[in-house]
């Protein structure tokens, strides 16, 4: 048995049984559907072992770009002023 994305009927289903169903509009239940299916989607891509990991990327310029977000956010924590 394989991985599916949920089904509306089992979306209708949930909301009933919880009785949320005013919370949940429309959108939201379409929301639902769409990330089970961005989620099986990347579930079996990910099966493939040549597929590089979503998450890694060049520590270098990774570093380079924390850094430079840190820097922005202490300077704005700090007025602008930059520490001595």
């Amino acid at each position: 048995m394989s991985i599916v994305p949920v089904t509306w009927q089992e979306i209708d289903a949930w909301v009933r049984c919880t009785e949320i169903s005013e919370a949940i509009p429309w959108c939201g239940k379409k929301l639902i559907k769409e990330l089970s299916e961005a989620y099986v989607s990347e579930y079996h891509a990910a099966n493939d072992p040549q597929r590089p990991a979503p998450y890694k990327e060049d520590s270098a310029s990774a570093k380079k770009q924390a850094t430079k977000q840190l820097t922005a956010m202490f300077d704005s924590m700090m007025g602008g002023k930059k520490g001595k």
